[in-house]
């Protein structure tokens, strides 16, 4: 119950609202919990399926949050160096789109990449997480409500 793969659900039991997206895998115990505590969805597959859409939040989400990026997030093509690779996660410009549509409608009021697992050969990877963070704040005309979300802005 305390590991680092659980940290999120920590965080919903101490009462903050969280919404996930792009999980691909599952557990039958985490279907359950989503079930029974109504946590709020957009799954990869949905994603592939049926593309970003405009409005990811739903209208009663709190209007100020903390979007965090886990590396498991991004398809394991894309970004290497994670402990559970698993085929099918989100692109690069589909992980810019969801900062895109979810500032238009809420500020954000942090941003971070979490579980990088560098391996010997991840320099790459490591530059994609700092290019993501910092495309996801600062970037060209198409993110400026991003930037406009922010309190430092």
């Amino acid at each position: 119950p305390d590991s680092h793969a659980c940290v999120m659900r920590r965080i919903h039991e101490l009462g903050v609202p969280i919404f996930q997206i792009g999980v691909r895998n599952l557990c039958l115990e985490e279907v359950d919990y989503r079930a029974t505590h109504k946590v709020p969805y957009l799954d990869a597959r949905e994603l592939y399926q049926q593309g970003i859409p405009d409005t990811v939040l739903p209208e009663d989400f709190p209007k100020n949050i903390y979007l965090t990026f886990d590396i498991d997030g991004f398809d394991s093509s894309l970004m290497p160096a994670t402990g559970t690779p698993e085929p099918g996660g989100l692109d690069w410009w589909q992980a810019l789109a969801l900062c895109e549509n979810v500032a238009k409608s809420r500020r954000i009021l942090g941003l971070d990449v979490v579980e990088l697992a560098p391996r010997d050969l991840t320099k790459k990877s490591q530059k994609r997480k700092r290019s993501l963070g910092k495309a996801a704040l600062v970037s060209d005309a198409d993110l400026k409500a991003v930037r406009a979300s922010l309190p430092f802005a």
